[in-house]
């Protein structure tokens, strides 16, 4: 078979929307959650993981028509980071908390690391998709939904807390969801959930597509209850440095960047 043909026939069987993947790590009984549900998708191009993104968000719900603040119907928030102002954006750091405060929409992030960065929209005149680090990055990765793209810095871990948007009120969320760029190893990148023990709920891997401006989509609901508290990203095997890297390293140190998140409306712990 030639090998472009062989590569479509990867992308079509990992792209499908209702793909189940092993979660490891599941909740012991006193987790009392529902059966996970998961979609993921992986492939060359945005539309390889569009129908899994536009299926996860039916299964959240909440419609099709954005309101306030990244806001479906009560069901479901979205984030695309287009909209954090060009002085949040790069080269300079986004707070953490911009998504509570600022655009309340219920998280607040954290990182090992020492700041996060969305990339620049190309009007602002700084090199779009982390250029400002290293001019690989624009080769390597892809956006989703045009043109901000988000990483941790000086870390490949993101966590992601819930709150009744606005306020410091804990909550919780039924599902989250996040697309990836340029995971070319099916083990670096990852997604975990937690309840509001911090127990471990399980963990979701971020599939892989090898090759430049690839994405990935990931994401779980438990249906019919919101139970996730907290998540922890890990995106990618090597952090984003100005030193970036020839094509060849990028595949085996795995870099990787966020574009989409998509989740549960949080609501508070009862």
């Amino acid at each position: 078979m030639p090998t472009s043909s062989l590569n479509r026939l990867l992308v079509t069987a990992l792209s499908v929307s209702s793909l189940v993947l092993p979660l490891i790590g599941v909740a012991t009984a006193g987790a009392q959650i529902g059966s996970p549900l998961t979609r993921v998708a992986t492939g060359a191009s945005l539309s390889d993981i569009q129908s899994a993104v536009v299926t996860f968000r039916e299964d959240l719900g909440g419609g099709t028509v954005a309101g306030a603040n990244g806001s479906f119907g009560g069901k479901r928030r979205e984030i695309n980071w287009d909209g954090v102002p060009d002085q949040l954006s790069a080269p300079n750091d986004m707070p953490d908390d911009f998504f509570n405060t600022r655009s309340p929409r219920g998280v607040v992030f954290s990182t090992p690391g020492v700041a996060f960065q969305v990339s620049a929209k190309a009007a602002t005149q700084v090199s779009q998709r982390f250029g400002n680090l290293s001019a690989i990055y624009t080769k390597i990765f892809g956006a989703f939904s045009e043109e901000r793209l988000f990483t941790p810095i000086g870390s490949t871990v993101t966590d992601v807390k819930f709150f009744v948007p606005g306020t410091q009120i804990p909550a919780v969320v039924s599902g989250f969801g996040a697309v990836f760029t340029d995971v070319d190893n099916s083990e670096s990148t990852t997604i975990r959930y937690y309840d509001s023990a911090g127990t471990l709920i399980t963990t979701l891997k971020v599939p892989a597509t090898p090759g430049n401006a690839s994405m990935s989509f990931a994401g779980l609901t438990l249906p019919g209850t919101a139970k996730v508290a907290r998540v922890r990203i890990t995106s990618g095997r090597a952090i984003l440095t100005a030193s970036g890297g020839s094509d060849s390293a990028q595949a085996s140190r795995d870099k990787v960047a966020m574009d989409d998140f998509v989740y549960g409306e949080p609501v508070a712990l009862s």
